[in-house]
C-alpha cells in the first residue's frame, strides 16, 4: 500500500494488490476530494477499539504490502497511519491501543461492522496513534 499514497491510479491486476482490495486515486479540483480510496472486503484485516459513547477506532492493516496500519473513523476516513517493521510491531501497536480483531467480536460485526471504502483526505488528518 505505500505504493498506493503517491497518488498513482492503480492497476487491479498489479502484483501488489490482492482479488479483494482495489484501489482509485482521485484528480479531482474539489477540494474535500480523498487523495485515494481503498475498497476493503477482507474483514480479517480489521481491528477495532471502543472508545465512549459508542464511538470507535478502526484499524485496517495491509500485511503483504509493507505492514501499515490505516486507522480510520467508522465512515472510512483515514485519520492516522503507522508503517511497522513486521508483524510483531503492528501486534504490539494494537494491544498497546486496545485493538481488537472486527471477527473476533460478533457482537460487533453485528452491531457495527467495519467499512468496506476507505477514503484518505488531507484535510482530516490527526496523529493519535503515530506519534
Amino acid at each position: 500500500m505505500a505504493k498506493i499514497i503517491s497518488n498513482k491510479l492503480a492497476d487491479k491486476d498489479d502484483t501488489i494488490f490482492t482479488g479483494k482490495t482495489t484501489i482509485s486515486s482521485h484528480q479531482s479540483p474539489e477540494p474535500y476530494a480523498p487523495e485515494w480510496t481503498l475498497e476493503t472486503a477482507n474483514s480479517e484485516r480489521w481491528h477495532f477499539k471502543a472508545m465512549e459513547n459508542m464511538q470507535m477506532h478502526l484499524a485496517y492493516w495491509d500485511a503483504e504490502n509493507g505492514n501499515i496500519v490505516l486507522f480510520t473513523n467508522t465512515i472510512g476516513h483515514v485519520f492516522d497511519e503507522v508503517v511497522c517493521s513486521g508483524s510483531d510491531d503492528v501486534k504490539k501497536l494494537f494491544a498497546k491501543h486496545g485493538f481488537r480483531r472486527c471477527v473476533d467480536d460478533k457482537e460487533f460485526m453485528r452491531l457495527f461492522g467495519h467499512p468496506l471504502q476507505i477514503e484518505k483526505h488531507q484535510y482530516y488528518q490527526e496523529a493519535i496513534y503515530s506519534s
